[in-house]
């Protein structure tokens, strides 16, 4: 087992009673705000939680009593927003989601204590037994209507629009015929996220080639990791069956049995398999390893010409993420030669991430050697007792890779601490040529010197270097007005601060103990499926928002600004308020999501995640719209992307001189280039490891609900107020160049 420095020893144990510390506080009820609760400098308060949940006992006893006493007068509410001449589709439509939900619930799965979303799934998954009772059956359809106003794209929303579109056409009475009409409409077209377990009972029970048609559809409307999770979960069915526990074991068992055995009437759904994989480009190598199987196998007779040209591309294309234990293995068996040439293929190739891990590793298995846990702090043992070492106890094949690494960190401007102590360090004992291999392999030009290169890299990496640079930018920001200068000046402090508030504390003392109690199993499970949520968002062929209420608002306080073009020359202060106002109602659906699954506890916690994503996705979309940016560009989509990943994503790209264009991963070419796939992939990486950190106290008995709603609420706040500023420095920024 690997050891533990006595220093890392006494952190984690000063973490534990930091973290034992804010838990007690939590549970007293004294954790706030660092603004003691007011207007915060940057945004609105934070709401109260606690009168959200109390709320909903409320909603369910009133529910039930309508029901039981006036049905009609309960459809009748309902019916007063589901059927208004100008639907509603913010918090009136939420509220009277939430009322027909209590309300099936009441009927189908009585509610008692605990985590309310377990009740909503079984009632309407009873429903379809309860088709008999008109105001049961009404209850569904109206409260199909109302997921597809809401954009729902969850298990119980694919339940009842298939419901719909099942039971349209025979005879329903007006207005649930156009209930039902509407929630088929929007599930024909609608790109769902649906969570396993779900989608194993879809297709379980189906034919091989029933299920070649749900994927075909599904392919068809751009949602290739719905048609993915399809077609594996079927291939699990037939050579793995799935009973408990995380399914990504039993997919790669069940692709394994699949390239050996390769059933005749599973032929069809490997090679849809395979097609979602490349339109989807995934950059897991399962992805990679079962296309290669395919186009070595009979069922490459099922592929046109081209196809099997774009598979065969996407096999040879090096855009693959292997982890630190996948690529550990064959570093411990490779001889130095064939080590080095890995490397120097994996860079020629483009894919720097694996080029840097394979030299990462070869210093691990030299200095601090790995045997479980996360491999990252042994890279940075391994990097300290390199620096560290006398010239006699270096080691010829690990210093060839320290040098490289280095280049690599250079090159691609690597930010983490570690990798700059090694450039530091190397760059001052004297470069060697693997450096300078590494550094014009990744495509720096041979003309460039190297203590250029260095002072490129200190300046790109160096937070401080770049927030001077913005200073010098907001003080030639003449002809902006007093509340333009005040809010570039809030930019400014705003990234500068360090997060102070005791929920942000919270997180920072159960980080020490992520490695120790996030396992590596849950961290990946978490990253696929928040890569999943991103895929499908970011892939979309439709803006993830509603645009046209967005701009309706903007025109509704001045009817001068009815596009994107007028929003970036509307009135600042008139932005910051529409961005706070329009994004309030995904600060509470955070909050109300949390609170059903935090108090499931672990089995939960998956699912809230990636939802938790798409709630914030949609947040920072918005506020991007209100900004006049357009979320429909695909480089636009991807720096909405790093602002999900953190404040220092958002000051990066912020820092990194974005101006007015559009910004974004290298190429451009939207999510099936390599870059994009693999750009998602890291992101989706850092929100699920920061996510599932967070989750820590939502896995704690009791405090569960009431803990994970709170941190769904703070962690949306701060994504929208890191949202807000971001998009502001880069109005501002626009403002300013348009100026001058």
């Amino acid at each position: 087992m690997a050891t533990r420095s006595p220093l890392r020893t006494e952190r984690m144990v000063v973490a534990r009673k930091q973290a034992g510390s804010c838990i007690a506080s939590l549970v007293r009820g004294t954790i706030a705000e660092p603004d003691g609760g007011r207007r915060g400098r940057w945004g609105p308060p934070p709401a109260t939680i606690a009168a959200t949940m109390d709320s909903l006992p409320e909603v369910y006893q009133r529910a039930k009593r309508l029901l039981a006493e006036e049905p009609e007068t309960l459809l009748a509410e309902l019916d007063r927003v589901l059927a208004a001449a100008q639907p509603d589709r913010g918090e009136r439509l939420a509220e009277t989601v939430r009322l027909a939900e209590m309300a099936l619930v009441s009927a189908l799965a009585p509610w008692w204590a605990g985590p309310a979303h377990s009740n909503v799934r079984a009632a309407v998954e009873r429903l379809e037994g309860k088709l008999h009772d008109r105001t049961i059956l009404g209850l569904g359809l109206r409260l199909a209507a109302g997921y597809a106003r809401q954009g729902r794209v969850d298990d119980e929303a694919h339940r009842l629009m298939s419901l719909a579109a099942r039971l349209e056409g025979t005879g329903l009475p007006h207005p649930d015929a156009a209930y039902a009409e509407e929630a088929r409409r929007c599930g024909e077209r609608a790109l769902f996220f649906l969570s396993p377990a779900y989608a194993y009972r879809l297709v379980r029970d189906e034919a091989p080639e029933d299920v070649a048609a749900r994927v075909r559809s599904q392919l068809a409307r751009g949602n290739c990791g719905l048609a993915a999770l399809l077609c594996e979960l079927r291939l699990v069915r037939a050579l793995d069956d799935w009973y408990v526990g995380q399914v990504r074991g039993n997919v790669a068992r069940a692709l394994a049995a699949y390239a050996e055995r390769r059933p005749v009437e599973l032929h069809e759904l490997a090679v849809l398999l395979a097609r979602a994989y490349v339109q989807g480009a995934f950059v897991d190598p399962r992805a990679r390893r079962h296309v290669e199987a395919v186009l070595g196998g009979e069922e490459a007779k099922l592929l046109g010409p081209d196809e099997a040209i774009a598979l065969r591309e996407f096999v040879d294309r090096d855009a693959f993420d292997y982890s630190y234990a996948e690529l550990y293995e064959g570093v411990r068996d490779a001889s130095p030669d064939a080590l080095r040439e890995a490397v120097r293929g994996h860079t020629r190739r483009g894919n720097f991430t694996v080029a840097q891990r394979l030299c990462e590793l070869a210093l691990v298995r030299a200095y601090d050697d790995w045997y479980v846990g996360r491999a990252e702090s042994n890279v940075r043992g391994a990097i300290a007792r390199y620096l560290a070492a006398s010239s006699e106890e270096e080691q010829p094949a690990a210093d060839w890779c320290a040098h490289y690494l280095a280049g690599l960190y250079a090159a691609t401007l690597a930010e983490s601490p570690a990798a700059r102590r090694l450039v530091r360090a190397l760059v001052e004992r004297g470069v060697q040529p693997a450096f300078r291999e590494a550094i014009e392999s990744a495509g720096i030009p041979p003309d460039v010197e190297v203590g250029e290169l260095h002072r490129l890299y200190e300046d790109s990496v160096s937070l401080e270097a770049r927030l001077e640079t913005f200073k010098a930018q907001a003080s030639e920001s003449g002809g902006l007005s007093d509340y333009e200068q005040r809010a570039y000046l809030e930019v400014l402090e705003f990234f500068e601060q360090e997060e102070s508030s005791a929920w942000g504390g919270v997180a920072a003392s159960l980080g020490e103990l992520a490695e120790e109690v996030v396992s590596e199993s849950l961290v990946r499970a978490g990253t696929a499926a928040v890569e999943d949520a991103l895929r499908l968002a970011l892939g979309s062929a439709r803006a993830t928002l509603r645009r046209d209420r967005i701009l309706g608002e903007l025109a509704r306080r001045d009817p001068r600004l009815r596009s994107l073009e007028r929003a970036r020359t509307a009135d600042l202060a008139l932005l910051d308020e529409l961005a706070w106002s329009l994004t309030r109602e995904n600060r509470v659906v955070a909050a109300l999501e949390g609170f059903g699954c935090g108090l499931g506890g672990p089995t939960l916690v998956l699912v809230d995640v990636p939802l938790l994503t798409l709630v914030n996705l949609n947040a920072v979309a918005t506020v991007a719209t209100i900004y006049g940016y357009d979320v429909d560009l695909p480089r636009e989509r991807e720096f909405l992307v790093s602002l999900l990943a953190g404040r220092g994503e958002a000051l990066r790209e912020l820092l990194g001189g974005l101006g007015g264009g559009s910004v974004g991963v290298p190429g451009g070419e939207g999510l099936a280039s390599s870059p994009a796939a693999l750009a998602v992939h890291g992101a989706a990486a850092k929100i699920a490891a920061r996510l599932l950190r967070q989750k820590l106290l939502g896995l704690l008995p009791v405090l569960g609900g009431a803990v994970s709603a709170g941190l769904n609420f703070h962690y949306t706040t701060a994504t929208v107020r890191t949202a807000v500023m971001a998009y502001r420095g880069r109005w501002l920024q626009r403002r300013v160049a348009e100026r001058r």
